[in-house]
């Protein structure tokens, strides 16, 4: 995620991210939670705040993660959300795990659009790392 940050700040992100805030959901969403309605309470809250705001793209890093709060919540939150298009959502994911939330649930899953990534070589990868550590450089007071 902070990779993707980074490239937003930096105008090199694609079209449909510039000029965007990213707010990460993670499991904090459910602690704390005593009773079911409490967690619904807290998803409709994200999810209209999230609405309401244009520049708003919630990020979950594994799709697993989203797959198991949507199965957690009464109802289908986040597909709902999705099918109507009044939220972004960016998740994570492997092959393999794609396949495992598609067959939990697969009517949320295909409200993505997948974008394939290809790995990183590994002088890609130490040049990215330089590149990071002469920018944060840059920043230190």
């Amino acid at each position: 995620m902070a990779g993707l940050a980074c490239e937003i700040a930096h105008k090199r992100a694609p079209e449909p991210l510039t000029d965007v805030r990213i707010l990460m959901v993670d499991g904090q969403l459910q602690a704390g939670v005593k009773y079911r309605g409490q967690f619904e309470e807290r998803l409709n809250q994200l999810l209209g705040e999230a609405a309401k705001k244009n520049d708003i793209v919630l990020y979950l890093p594994s799709l697993g993660d989203l797959v198991a709060l949507d199965a957690n919540a009464k109802g289908s939150f986040f597909r709902l959300a999705l099918e109507q298009g009044s939220v972004r959502l960016l998740a994570g994911t492997t092959s393999s795990e794609l396949e495992y939330c598609r067959a939990a649930n697969e009517a949320l899953v295909d409200c993505f659009r997948p974008h394939r990534i290809r790995e990183l070589d590994r002088d890609e990868v130490l040049r990215a790392l330089y590149e990071a550590k002469n920018g944060s450089r840059s920043i230190t007071r």
